[in-house]
């Protein structure tokens, strides 16, 4: 297809995008780092001479993640990350290291070279400040990143940029402001279901985070929940079955997962959270029967569709929050699927008002 990455391409930057695990595993000891152990730990703003050391650092590893052969971009990449990951590094240092670091990465990351942008954001995801992650936020947009294996990239580096960590510069305003962000970009991405997933994945990190005030929690599980209602809306448009769905299904199982993990089963939810729950079932009910003929030659898109109906079910089961028709009918969806088609449209049939 025109405009799509060839085989060999995809497979260099697939290769280079899993140096970072085997490098970031292997990375050099700490007498080999070249920032002073007081600038990196500094609980205080950097003097002067401690930022003078932190803008020579990067402007040499820069100039070689910018313009460098295939190893020593490489190099640089992980010479720019471990600063981040030392002991005791605090957050005044990283703030400084972002003011000197970032205004050098934006260009590689906006640029033509997409091997190298890709690594720049692989290291502006460990700063842990909101101007990078902004800055990779955005590469998660369609309208703005029109490369799907770059968004790809952008959408994975979320969740390592919200964790919750000692030095993140991340709170809860901003934690939300990301949030929407990734919301916007699920609602844009049309095909690629492993993008979606990955948004999904770093949305349910700022959920999850204890930096949230309970207000923006409640803002961000808003956004999550409308975000898996709103895209099996949007896969139940056409006639034909959506890849979409797996994200679908796959991100209803990481959260089935956290309510257990996190003993919330059985407390008050938001009245507007369960409805948004039944939504998504009722919706991908509709689309199941809209697409029946492509999901009876397709078993990987109908075990998504199905698992979507009974992994829903089981959260709706686990908030213990239905009403004992609405149950029935959602009891009734969740089993439907392996019975045909008849059986899904009746089960639809038993929601109120459906």
């Amino acid at each position: 297809m025109a405009g799509e990455p060839t085989t060999m391409s995809l497979s260099l930057r697939s290769t280079l995008a899993l140096s970072t695990i085997l490098a970031l595993s292997t990375l050099p000891a700490l007498g080999q780092d070249r920032l002073d152990q007081d600038v990196v730990a500094s609980n205080s703003a950097l003097n002067e001479q401690q930022q003078q050391q932190v803008l020579q650092y990067v402007e040499v590893w820069t100039d070689d993640l910018a313009s460098g052969d295939s190893r020593k971009m490489i190099e640089a990449r992980d010479e720019l990350i471990k600063p981040t990951l030392r002991g005791g590094v605090d957050v005044y240092f990283l703030q400084a290291y972002s003011k000197y670091l970032l205004p050098r990465l934006e260009p590689i990351i906006s640029g033509s070279d997409q091997i190298r942008g890709e690594n720049a954001m692989r290291v502006a995801a460990f700063l842990h400040t909101p101007q990078s992650a902004m800055l990779i936020v955005e590469r998660t947009d369609p309208d703005r990143n029109p490369d799907e294996f770059s968004r790809l990239v952008a959408a994975g580096l979320m969740s390592t940029v919200v964790r919750d960590v000692r030095h993140s510069g991340l709170n809860s305003g901003e934690l939300t402001a990301l949030a929407r962000n990734l919301a916007s970009s699920i609602s844009k991405e049309t095909t690629n279901w492993h993008v979606v997933l990955k948004d999904f994945r770093a949305l349910g990190e700022i959920a999850a985070s204890p930096e949230l005030t309970e207000l923006n929690r409640r803002d961000v599980k808003a956004l999550q929940f409308q975000s898996f209602s709103n895209l099996v809306q949007r896969a139940g448009e056409s006639t034909s079955p959506s890849p979409l769905m797996e994200a679908v299904f796959r991100s209803l199982l990481d959260l089935r997962s956290k309510l257990i993990a996190s003993g919330a089963t059985g407390q008050v939810q938001s009245p507007q959270l369960v409805q948004e729950v039944k939504n998504t079932l009722l919706s991908t009910g509709k689309a199941a029967v809209k697409q029946w003929n492509g999901l009876s030659s397709n078993a990987s898109l109908r075990n998504a569709y199905e698992g979507v109906l009974r992994v829903g079910a089981q959260i709706l089961s686990l908030l213990g929050t239905t009403d004992a028709e609405t149950d029935r009918a959602i009891s009734a969806l969740a089993e439907a699927m392996p019975k045909g088609k008849a059986a899904v449209q009746r089960a639809i049939d038993l929601f109120p008002n459906s």
